[in-house]
């Protein structure tokens, strides 16, 4: 096997294990501001995946810059754009459903995501005119809303009928684990860059690196499933 495939088979693996814990989170967190909708599961997984896969792609072509491939500055650019449509499927826009459903370059998937879109399509236009007309009373009511909000805090109370976003229906730990994450995916990059332990980056290396970067949190997550799951109690 070489080591392109190599490179995929992590990064599926990566977000996969990574996406579909966070999907259940948000779809969670969905219905606690509208518990009308329709479940949206696999929208929030398609759009994680494909934020992480293309950012993480992104990521190895910037690490191939750094080995001297110049060009790989392009692709780079490329999956950081192509990133952008599954970021606004995370937040229900039609037009990224669209656009991100042919960036899977599938044909099962054209038509799973078709079918999946077309049932929440009314859902997501309710909710994008509902928005605009949101934003057009934004400034007369802003004032009101952060006393309301100030007052709230105060008391650790949300008022009532206030959107819940995605990231407070996250748990601590999962908000802990994902910012760590980030933070040591960030430390290794910098390290790498300033420091240069590889001196020139083979493909040998840049895998190397991306395990540094995603083995530890993958373990950390693991072994707080386990600890929540077998030693702590309700």
């Amino acid at each position: 096997m070489n080591s392109e495939r190599i490179i995929g088979l992590a990064i599926l693996c990566v977000c996969m294990i990574i996406a579909t814990p966070i999907a259940l989170s948000w779809n969670r967190a969905l219905h606690l501001r509208m518990p009308h909708v329709r479940v949206y599961r696999w929208g929030y997984y398609l759009g994680a995946m494909g934020v992480m896969g293309y950012g993480l792609l992104a990521l190895v072509a910037t690490a191939l810059v750094l080995t001297g491939e110049t060009k790989a500055v392009v692709l780079a650019a490329l999956f950081i754009l192509c990133a952008v449509p599954f970021f606004f499927i995370i937040r229900r826009k039609r037009w990224a459903w669209i656009v991100g459903t042919i960036l899977l370059f599938n044909p099962v998937l054209w038509i799973i995501n078709a079918i999946y879109a077309r049932h929440r399509w009314a859902e997501m236009q309710t909710e994008e005119i509902s928005a605009k007309e949101e934003r057009g009373r934004a400034a007369e009511e802003f004032a009101a809303v952060a006393a309301r909000n100030a007052e709230a805090r105060a008391r650790e109370v949300r008022p009532e009928g206030e959107s819940v976003s995605w990231w407070d229906g996250l748990s601590m730990a999962t908000r802990a684990w994902i910012v760590g994450s980030l933070f040591w995916m960030a430390v290794v990059l910098v390290y790498v860059v300033i420091f240069k332990p590889y001196g020139g980056m083979s493909t040998r290396d840049i895998i190397h690196m991306i395990k540094v970067m995603f083995f530890p949190p993958l373990v950390a997550n693991v072994g707080y499933s386990l600890y929540a799951k077998f030693v702590v109690r309700p």
